[in-house]
């Protein structure tokens, strides 16, 4: 389990820091409501899948469906779980999980949170896998998520940025006329419209070392402009991870 700090002083001073939140399970985002509580997206838990738990392979592995992704908030004092039972998966090789990544709110408070999956969409057999590679929506007052997008579909009918279809929509940036989606598996960033069309805003080149640039992050700038942090893929150079700005 990972605890999350806050820093309590500024960068150019030595840290002195408090927990505020832990016994998270594998935390991935987080974001300020409109009464500054702060909620954390959980993707969930590695753990040894019941006899029957539905499966699919990727990649050689064995990947497990589960139910433990969650959000927790925490108002200031308290630390509570508001979502639960959210989609996630387990991988039983290299011991990944996935589940809730991005998250944030609209102005009118509803909440939006992405589903990771990592691999083709079309690996997503059956109704539990099909939770995975989503946005997803809680309205203001409501307890139940709903779907306005399948991110993951979209690149397996448009593969945008080429090569091997792939999608694990991860952190997102709402704004006034949708939520901008950072898809660390298709290479590209998405403007997800309310109404759930999606556009593609642009896809990030490979770099200089040859590996992918893979978006994992990214935050709109004050006149329009995106940045866009990235991880670099395989191989992976030493040195290699850079943030984008895409104008326009």
């Amino acid at each position: 389990m990972i605890a999350l700090v806050v820093a309590t002083t500024s960068w150019a001073q030595c840290f002195a820091s408090k927990v505020v939140m832990q016994g998270l399970d594998n935390p991935r985002g987080l974001a300020f409501d409109a009464a500054g509580a702060l909620y954390v997206t959980e993707a969930g838990r590695a753990e040894i899948p019941a006899p029957g738990t539905p499966s699919i392979t990727v990649r050689g592995a064995a990947i497990y469906h589960g139910t433990t992704g969650a959000i927790s908030k925490w108002d200031g004092h308290t630390q509570s779980e508001v979502l639960t039972g959210l989609p996630s998966f387990y991988n039983s090789v290299n011991g990944d999980v996935a589940g809730p990544q991005g998250i944030g709110f609209s102005s009118s408070g509803a909440l939006y949170f992405t589903t990771g999956f990592g691999a083709n969409p079309a690996l997503r057999v059956g109704p539990e896998f099909n939770q995975l590679g989503l946005l997803m929506r809680v309205p203001t007052g409501s307890s139940t998520p709903q779907v306005p997008a399948d991110v993951a579909a979209y690149e397996g009918t448009q593969n945008s940025a080429g090569g091997p279809v792939d999608s694990n929509p991860y952190q997102l940036q709402v704004h006034g006329g949708g939520v901008l989606v950072a898809d660390a598996g298709a290479n590209a960033v998405l403007d997800v419209k309310f109404d759930g069309t999606i556009d593609l805003v642009r896809t990030l080149s490979a770099l200089p070392a040859g590996a992918e640039a893979v978006p994992t992050s990214l935050t709109l700038g004050s006149t329009g402009e995106i940045y866009v942090s990235q991880l670099t893929g395989f191989p992976f150079a030493v040195g290699g991870a850079i943030v984008f700005r895409v104008d326009n």
